[in-house]
């Protein structure tokens, strides 16, 4: 999840600034500024307000689940604005491109929200299943930690990867998916795999097993 979550965080600022013939934006730096500013904003809100409401009535793992398919709708979406992108640098009319121009901002900011609500339900659901799967409070550093390292692994390689795929599937002339939406499908796919692995997690998750009744054991004791 963290893999495909850091390659879709550090494709966009790269995608947002590349031309649209080779199947990115053409944002200015203000302009991608402004648009990661406002994820800033929202993030707040949703991180103390909208989850708390979400978790406490659906559970963690329903959040989880359902942050994971926003991502997903996100990173499959995403590379379209190309298209709306590239015909605004063709157009004649400055009628015309001023209303594109317009919509296209406005898919593109609904987009990025539907991607920080993603991140927020995805990594806070997840930071609570492992805490809530620690079988005792004295395990809960060794939990986290561990978790800590593997996402920090993660967030070493997948910009690595994500920049060079990009630079591949630019350059090159083959058809989809191997144009410029090749990276943002294949954070989709490791997401829809993510997603899929979820199902086979128990509900038990949404409580802290630490605080939950143990088994009694019953034994047999024979007669003399």
């Amino acid at each position: 999840m963290c893999f495909a979550y850091v390659m879709c965080d550090q494709l966009y600022p790269i995608f947002a600034a590349t031309d649209p013939r080779d199947g990115g934006l053409g944002l200015d730096p203000r302009s991608i500024g402004i648009s990661l500013g406002v994820e800033g904003i929202v993030v707040i809100y949703l991180q103390l307000v909208v989850y708390p409401r979400w978790e406490r009535k659906y559970g963690a793992l329903h959040c989880y689940r359902r942050g994971l398919a926003f991502a997903i709708f996100y990173a499959v979406c995403m590379p379209f604005l190309s298209i709306i992108a590239a015909h605004i640098q063709t157009s004649a009319s400055t009628l015309s491109m001023s209303y594109e121009y317009i919509g296209m901002w406005i898919i593109l900011m609904s987009l990025m929200t539907m991607r920080i609500t993603s991140s927020v339900m995805s990594y806070t659901s997840i930071n609570l299943m492992i805490t809530n799967m620690a079988p005792s409070r004295g395990d809960l550093g060794f939990m986290n930690s561990t978790q800590q390292l593997g996402m920090s692994i993660m967030r070493i390689f997948a910009p690595a990867i994500s920049g060079t795929l990009w630079s591949w599937s630019i350059k090159h002339s083959l058809p989809f998916p191997f144009n410029s939406h090749f990276v943002w499908l294949l954070s989709a796919l490791l997401l829809c795999i993510v997603l899929w692995q979820s199902y086979s997690v128990p509900d038990s998750v949404n409580k802290f097993a630490a605080d939950q009744p143990k088994p009694i054991a019953i034994t047999e004791e024979s007669d003399d």
